[in-house]
């Protein structure tokens, strides 16, 4: 963080856009410098704006140029990993397994760096350049404890679709691309649809979907086709990207934590180990929790026949990789 700001944002972050006419702003939080250990980050957000600093009358408020300002290009860059998924494929187990090595520094599905990314399909002014700018210096604000050495990204399931913006960012940073079989994703997703599931609540150009011209009274059907550009999007990845760790869920968290460790080149103690097993034992979601897969239904429907054949391609690339 820049020196000049270092005082007068102790404790504070960007964490939601706020639109003024044709402008956006930054509001920051304050969060007293707690470690961010939730599964996901609108959780933490809920925890600080219990307190005093955030219950005020008046908003601490910026314009986005700020946020560059105080943060610097040194500071912003260090990332370890960054975790792209197919949503309800582990991806929130795995960050809370990472989060219990207290040198890991782990920032689950930040809304305000989704914000800034879908910021170009409601104000076009805003550049690309101008974007990337603000999400590598509020990532870097995000990382402010100095004894955390690693930073993981885990990124929304949708930001598959911004994986150039994010290698362009973070060259050096390794993406893992964590899968599951269709039929399992789209079972989870009828319980509790995520924002991807609806029609309408993430641009669908996004997914390259047009929600007028296709029926989509069938949740699952519009889940089914945006489960398709992700294995499309992470076959092409996993194909040109030599920084990449393809993994599937069926692999079990314990597994891949460990191939991330080892490309990492990070020292896997025995006692880091036992905390990573004993966080594997929960549910991700609700941590007090023992966690118990659920079986498939036996019946597959026909929509799926596609996803199955993307499904299958990443598990020839995955074996090959091996």
């Amino acid at each position: 963080m820049n020196k000049q700001y270092n005082t007068l944002l102790k404790g504070w972050i960007p964490w939601r856009l706020i639109r003024e006419e044709e402008k956006m702003y930054c509001e920051w939080l304050f969060t007293g410098y707690k470690l961010f250990t939730e599964p996901f980050f609108d959780d933490t957000i809920r925890v600080c704006r219990t307190m005093n600093e955030n219950r005020q009358k008046f908003k601490a408020v910026s314009d986005l140029e700020f946020i560059s300002n105080c943060c610097s290009q040194d500071y912003a860059a260090q990332t370890t990993a960054v975790i792209f998924h197919v949503s309800r494929c582990g991806s929130t187990l795995l960050s809370q397994m990472l989060s219990c090595n207290n040198r890991h520094a782990v920032l689950s599905e930040v809304p305000f760096i989704d914000q800034l990314l879908r910021l170009h399909y409601t104000h076009e002014h805003y550049k690309a350049e101008q974007i990337e700018q603000y999400v590598k210096a509020s990532v870097g604000l995000y990382h402010y404890q100095p004894q955390q050495t690693h930073l993981f990204v885990k990124t929304d399931s949708w930001h598959l679709h911004f994986y150039e913006q994010y290698r362009k960012l973070y060259p050096d940073a390794l993406f893992v691309l964590l899968y599951r079989e269709p039929a399992a994703v789209i079972q989870s997703q009828q319980k509790q649809r995520g924002l991807h599931a609806v029609p309408g609540l993430v641009e669908p150009q996004l997914f390259g979907l047009n929600v007028t011209e296709r029926e989509y009274s069938n949740f699952d059907l519009y889940m089914a086709d945006v489960l398709q550009t992700y294995y499309q999007k992470m076959i092409a990845i996993a194909s040109g990207d030599v920084n990449v760790l393809l993994v599937n869920y069926s692999q079990g968290m314990q597994y891949i934590i460990a191939e991330m460790y080892r490309l990492l080149k990070l020292d896997l103690d025995t006692e880091t180990e036992h905390l990573f097993e004993e966080r594997n034992r929960f549910h991700a979601k609700r941590p007090d929790q023992i966690f118990t897969d659920e079986k498939l239904t036996a019946e597959l429907p026909p929509f799926l026949t596609r996803c199955y054949q993307l499904y299958d391609r990443l598990e020839e690339l995955r074996l090959a990789k091996a």
